[in-house]
């Protein structure tokens, strides 16, 4: 596998943890207008590294996913834009990330979670969840061309719920109104 993107030269990296995606750009921010044309430009970047976590992402291919948690290292690499760039053409060369170079496969994923300290009973767990909620989303969309009809049976219910207690609620007034009429 190719070398993807690196946070820089402090190691954020390690297993366990994963640097923040789009990581969080800031310092000084400059407007730029030229010719009417508005832009945001950034002089400078910030990089966190979050904890990796057991997801619950149906979307995965197969296998438990992966998920940035809540805590991160206190400690930040921060560069400019352009050391920043510089260093990693230094690392990687003229190297172009393809999305696919950004995949991680099942047993990579699994390996990192089992390094963070899971379990594999916590992994098998998740991958159910998981192939639930999978099996959920397919129902849906086979369900799809049916479902006007379904919405349509349950508005017939509801319509003649309401019809019937109505009816029961209004019926003991008619048969009150009878009784006081033959009296009188």
């Amino acid at each position: 596998v190719p070398p993807g993107p690196s946070p820089g030269p402090t190691g954020a990296d390690a297993v366990g943890s994963a640097p923040a995606t789009g990581a969080a750009a800031a310092g000084r921010r400059t407007l730029r207008r030229s010719k009417g044309r508005k832009g945001v430009a950034f002089s400078s970047l910030e990089i966190r590294t979050y904890e990796t976590i057991l997801g619950d992402n149906p979307s995965c291919s197969g296998g438990p996913s992966l998920a940035l948690g809540w805590r991160y290292d206190p400690t930040k690499f921060s560069a400019t834009i352009d050391d920043y760039e510089r260093h990693q053409a230094e690392l990687y060369g003229d190297y172009e990330t393809k999305p696919e170079d950004l995949v991680l496969h099942r047993f990579e994923r699994e390996a990192i979670l089992l390094n963070t300290g899971y379990t594999r009973q916590d992994l098998a767990e998740s991958v159910r969840g998981i192939n639930r909620a999978k099996n959920r989303r397919r129902r849906t969309v086979h369900n799809l061309p049916v479902a006007f009809l379904e919405e349509r049976a349950e508005s017939v219910r509801r319509t003649l719920r309401r019809w019937m207690l109505k009816k029961a609620r209004t019926r003991h007034m008619y048969d009150e109104w009878r009784r006081r009429a033959g009296e009188g």
